[in-house]
């Protein structure tokens, strides 16, 4: 039985792997940071709450980190030994995983509304609003998670390039979102979650988009004529049977394994 050979690691491959984490990771909180001074600026209403939301917001970023990040690392495996196939199937499971993680989030935070009321010293009349936008910044923040993960996964499989533009195009959106309606509309603290979810949706369709071009979508095509691989249609279906289709490159330029 022959082993294989497994070339050790440099700095130049680990230095590789971590560029793209650090930088979606300092995107992240670089536009947590970001809309917090917003928020500030909006004064008032605003400004309370905004002390209230700063910790949960940047729970929710550990939670989207935690989850993109292992979502990275277990995509590369999968890739870098020939097992492109198994992606979408890992980011389904990873996408149930954080689901589940938010809704149990939501849970904790219903119920531990009143405690964390009164521990924040929230007035009475305060504490209904706060408790409608920390639901309603879980719930969006769900949304952007599923497009991170799609990112983590463009990433793992080398288009750093595209999951960088999925990261930094939803950080955009979120920002001017809430420029423009929280502080040039007037809208407030109402601005965060509606900026979120646009920008969520955003992400998540222009991320099913590009794995999709990919072909990291786990679709095939309707005839059964084998799977998308890159831009074009691979006859022998690369997913289900990696570099089957590379035996004739000159044939099928697409195929990238």
């Amino acid at each position: 039985m022959t082993r294989t050979t497994v070339p050790p690691p440099t700095v130049r491959r680990i230095a590789g792997f971590a560029a793209p984490v650090v930088l979606s990771e300092a995107v992240a909180l670089g536009a947590q940071f970001a809309v917090v001074a917003m928020l500030g600026a909006a004064g008032g209403h605003a400004l309370y709450l905004r002390s209230l939301y700063t910790p949960v917001g940047f729970l929710l970023v550990a939670l989207n980190s935690g989850l993109s990040i292992a979502l990275q690392v277990v995509a590369a495996r999968a890739a870098g030994s020939g097992r492109r196939g198994e992606l979408p199937g890992h980011l389904a499971a990873a996408a149930r995983i954080g689901v589940r993680c938010h809704l149990v989030c939501g849970a904790v935070v219903l119920a531990g509304a009143g405690p964390l009321g009164a521990l924040l010293d929230v007035p009475a009349a305060d504490r209904t609003p706060f408790l409608a936008f920390l639901a309603a910044m879980v719930a969006v923040n769900a949304v952007g998670t599923l497009g991170e993960l799609c990112a983590a996964v463009l990433r793992g499989s080398g288009a750093t390039g595209r999951g960088m533009l999925l990261t930094l195009g939803s950080a955009g959106l979120l920002l001017a979102g809430v420029g423009g309606l929280g502080l040039g509309a007037g809208w407030g603290l109402t601005a965060l979650p509606v900026s979120a979810l646009v920008a969520g949706v955003v992400e998540v369709l222009l991320g099913a988009a590009l794995l999709r071009r990919a072909g990291l979508s786990g679709r095939r095509r309707a005839d059964g004529g084998g799977a998308r691989c890159g831009r074009r249609w691979c006859p022998s279906g690369c997913r289900s049977v990696p570099r089957s289709c590379c035996s004739a490159p000159s044939t099928w330029p697409c195929c990238a394994w």
